[in-house]
């Protein structure tokens, strides 16, 4: 084999000082040489910032560590845009600042990148929940249509969103993502390294895990929205996926179209709404499911799930 290529890290935080302490156990189990870790803080309120020097000093001739503070909290895309303008590695990969990484998956997806023309390596995810370990790997796509492949991204079918289970080119983000850059956005970010990389580009699966997630009750994705508000995001997903792809053809955006009417039509399933359900169902992929739901929503009354 080859020697392994220059991997860039890149560590999206904000009120992670409890968690830095991951990157030091991590580091202290990595062998194959030196890493680029670039750690961006989402103005922490906490001592993350002082946590992440005490690290970087403590690395200082064996890793390059580098951080980017700041001032306001921005959100994660632009947290992952300021690592990807300062990065010098060959390949990168985004971890959220409070989940482990696991050395033997890195390994493993940094060994292939190394020595193959491989666009993106997709790993499996373990998470911990209730004391519970859970394994999740990706079912490897083989002879499928690119807008079957799409639809499955959008509804999120057969893939792994988690940051940290990915490792990308730095040279493919450039080719295959508008401005080699990802859509400033609150959420989705996972979205636009998926789209362009899995249409578009070369991927490997693997079934070794590359990080390992703990649930927790203070995650900031776990909080009720109302139908406004989970309408409203429905609607900036569709922006991110049009702005995901270069040369987005006509048919790849009807079929995103589709899907975010799918998705309108699921909330108003849910919430009972009927205006909503018929715009959403005139304007989505009108399968059976949506027929089916369409009138129990016009007819049945009010849903309390989804």
């Amino acid at each position: 084999m080859a020697e392994l290529k220059q991997l860039t890290i890149a560590v999206t935080t904000y009120n992670s000082e409890k968690y830095i302490k991951f990157y030091d156990e991590f580091l202290k189990m990595w062998s194959f040489g030196k890493l680029e870790i670039i750690f961006v803080d989402d103005a922490s309120t906490d001592r993350t910032q002082q946590e992440i020097q005490k690290l970087e000093n403590k690395y200082l001739n064996s890793h390059i560590i580098k951080h980017i503070f700041h001032a306001e909290n921005t959100g994660i895309s632009k947290s992952v845009n300021d690592a990807l303008e300062v990065a010098t590695g060959d390949f990168f990969l985004q971890n959220d600042g409070d989940d482990f990484l696991l050395v033997d998956g890195i390994r493993e997806m940094l060994d292939i990148m190394s020595n193959t023309d491989f666009d993106m390596v997709q790993a499996g995810v373990q998470t911990i929940e209730n004391n519970q370990l859970y394994q999740k790997n990706v079912t490897e796509f083989n002879n499928i249509r690119s807008d079957t492949l799409l639809k499955k991204i959008l509804i999120g079918e057969n893939v792994i969103f988690q940051p940290g289970s990915r490792m990308i080119r730095l040279s493919s983000v450039q080719r295959l993502i508008p401005s080699g850059k990802i859509y400033p956005s609150k959420e989705g970010q996972n979205w636009q390294i998926l789209i362009p990389l899995c249409l578009h580009g070369k991927v490997k699966y693997i079934k070794n895990s590359s990080v390992s997630i703990t649930v927790r009750s203070d995650s900031h994705s776990r909080f009720e929205r109302s139908l406004n508000e989970l309408v409203e995001r429905t609607h900036e997903f569709l922006n991110i996926w049009i702005n995901s792809v270069v040369d987005l053809s006509n048919h790849e955006r009807r079929i995103m179209v589709q899907i975010m009417n799918d998705m309108l039509l699921n909330l108003a399933y849910r919430f009972g709404n009927r205006h909503l359900a018929v715009i959403s169902f005139v304007r989505g992929s009108k399968s059976f499911k949506s027929s089916v739901k369409l009138l129990i929503t016009l007819f049945g009354g009010r849903r309390s799930e989804g």
